[in-house]
């Protein structure tokens, strides 16, 4: 993203980078614990349990609607308490809603069209894995220690942790994959230990300092396309 930012004209000694801004949250924000935010959402604490969220592909929309048929097979044979986010509001979102629908009255899974955005980082928090193509899986879900199953290509060509495991959108691979991010010691190690490529929660008084000590003159207006 530096690169680019380049390529549009920005000089490289005023490019910066600072990390994610929702890290901040995560690490200077008293979360609630497990026992709380699972009692609030009527979740058992003493199961493995699942963070679901798959959204819509623009690009490709016919493929995201089946790919998130596959992964909703594949939990409904692993059976496991899953926490299931609905989808955002692209191309094709209705039609995930529907097939999320499907799968509502099953016991293991708890569908909710949205959450304050403190309870899910400590749902985030408590669960044992992630799964779907959620930008929270890539960038908050490391600074959790959290495993994530990244499903599909919404978010190819972003930086990647040690805690994130990319697997086609087939139902049986899904649960292969599973298995391995909860059972695999060597993966498990990497993930406690991972560090999140994104930040350590420290941008705000990065961006703060930065912009205190940056010159304010007409090259910061001129800028020059490289491409």
């Amino acid at each position: 993203n530096a690169k680019r930012v380049e390529k549009m004209g920005e000089e490289k000694k005023r490019i910066f980078i600072t990390g994610a801004l929702t890290l901040d949250t995560i690490m200077h924000t008293k979360l609630a614990t497990k026992k709380e935010i699972f009692k609030k959402y009527h979740l058992d604490p003493n199961i493995t349990t699942f963070l679901m969220i798959q959204h819509p592909i623009t690009t490709i929309k016919d493929q995201g609607y089946s790919q998130l048929r596959e992964m909703l097979q594949a939990l409904d044979i692993l059976k496991e308490q899953t926490v299931v986010l609905y989808p955002n509001c692209d191309a094709g979102g209705k039609k995930f809603v529907t097939l999320i629908q499907r799968y509502t009255k099953k016991p293991y899974l708890h569908a909710f069209q949205n959450m304050p955005h403190e309870d899910y980082l400590g749902i985030m928090k408590s669960v044992d894995l992630m799964i779907g193509n959620s930008s929270s899986g890539i960038i908050e879900a490391p600074s959790f220690k959290l495993p994530v199953i990244n499903i599909g290509s919404r978010q190819q060509g972003r930086t990647r942790s040690a805690n994130i495991l990319d697997v086609q959108p087939e139902k049986n691979k899904i649960i292969q994959t599973i298995d391995f991010a909860l059972h695999n010691k060597g993966f498990t190690y990497k993930v406690h230990t991972c560090k999140n490529q994104f930040g350590q929660g420290n941008a705000t008084q990065k961006i703060i300092k930065i912009l205190k000590e940056i010159p304010l003159d007409e090259k910061l207006i001129q800028k020059q396309i490289t491409y």
